[in-house]
């Protein structure tokens, strides 16, 4: 089938042959695209009072919104924070699946692409818990690769942790938070990376940190720090109530792996008007935040697996973590990904598509 396009392109004057090679080179470099590692992270807290307050039909385009951003952007796992009650989750599409939790009227919602994750199996490698009492949620989970999947040997998987957070706000401004906010998160975080064998760590949040603080900062008192710092810039996604100061930085995406971090924010100003929501009594505007996607880019084209050897720290905290096992008949709500193309699948049609640019460019 290639041969007499192969005599054909020879056979073309100077100028064709330079303008085909240039279109299957785009071609080829978008196939490639197509075919890499990378991993799309999402992190969003549009705040309690766009549902509450619910002017314009808030939830319904906070929904709609939500459903394109994971789809359009083919998201691995998202961060919602404060994101409507949890029974009116119905933007999710069936092909993510959702791991839930609250700590007072706070509430964390960590999705992730059920197409090609999967909770990891082994035991202890999930916790939620509370950074200060009854508020700040925070969800560690680590996930296995289905698409590398061996049945019965999960430990061949790839994996990496995934933190899904809401940061409570320093004491001070401008000046990061102290250790005893961060002790509980880092503690489950010890553990279920010790429990899991997986070092490789993202972490989705709103970080309620300022502009001051760098992402660097974060991963050190997250004891976290190491050679590898992948994070998404400091953008000025908090809030609409407060301008969008240069300070606002709190949405971030970051990893302890990878070799690059590319950032988007999905929502720019001006937003949006159903976004611009203001108390009719009050006069209050609300603290929308502006979505960001993160895209990190895997350069040896896996995730793991790594083992680490760092220890669990000793300290004690009055502050409760659970385990995701424990708390699963009321925290966990999973999809069932019935609509989702398998990997096999999609690497399947790329090649098709492959075979019919090159038969294209043939012409």
């Amino acid at each position: 089938i290639f041969l007499p396009i192969y005599t054909k392109f020879t056979t073309m004057s100077t100028s064709s042959r330079m303008i085909k090679s240039r279109l299957l080179f785009s071609c080829v470099l978008l196939l490639l695209t197509e075919l890499s590692a990378d991993l799309q992270f999402l992190q969003w807290n549009p705040h309690w009072q766009y549902f509450v307050w619910n002017q314009t039909d808030c939830r319904g385009h906070a929904q709609s919104a939500l459903r394109a951003m994971l789809e359009d952007s083919d998201i691995d796992f998202a961060n919602l924070i404060e994101f409507d009650d949890f029974s009116n989750l119905t933007a999710i599409p069936d092909a993510w699946a959702t791991l839930q939790t609250t700590c007072g009227r706070d509430r964390v919602a960590l999705l992730y692409n059920a197409s090609r994750w999967r909770i990891a199996s082994l035991g202890g490698a999930g916790q939620v818990g509370c950074m200060i009492s009854e508020d700040r949620p925070f969800i560690v989970q680590a996930f296995e690769r289905i698409d590398n999947a061996t049945e019965g040997s999960s430990d061949a998987l790839d994996g990496v942790v995934v933190i899904g957070a809401h940061f409570p706000h320093p004491s001070r401004f401008n000046e990061s938070l102290s250790d005893d906010l961060v002790l509980p998160l880092r503690l489950s975080l010890q553990s279920v990376i010790e429990a899991s064998a997986t070092s490789k760590v993202v972490l989705i949040a709103d970080t309620s940190e300022f502009t001051s603080t760098s992402s660097d900062m974060i991963m050190s008192y997250l004891e976290l720090a190491g050679n590898t710092t992948m994070s998404t810039s400091l953008e000025q996604t908090c809030c609409f109530d407060n301008g969008f100061p240069t300070w606002g930085a709190y949405d971030r995406i970051i990893a302890n792996f990878g070799s690059g971090m590319e950032t988007v924010v999905l929502m720019d100003s001006p937003l949006p008007s159903w976004a611009q929501q203001v108390n009719p009594v009050t006069q209050k505007k609300g603290a929308f935040h502006k979505p960001i996607k993160g895209i990190l880019k895997i350069a040896d084209g896996h995730t793991g697996p790594a083992v680490t050897t760092s220890s669990t720290s000793t300290m004690s905290t009055t502050t409760s973590t659970t385990s995701i096992e424990a708390v699963a008949s009321t925290t966990i709500v999973a999809s069932s990904p019935t609509s989702a193309a398998s990997p096999t699948e999609m690497y399947f049609w790329v090649v098709v598509a492959g075979v019919a640019c090159v038969l294209l460019v043939g012409l």
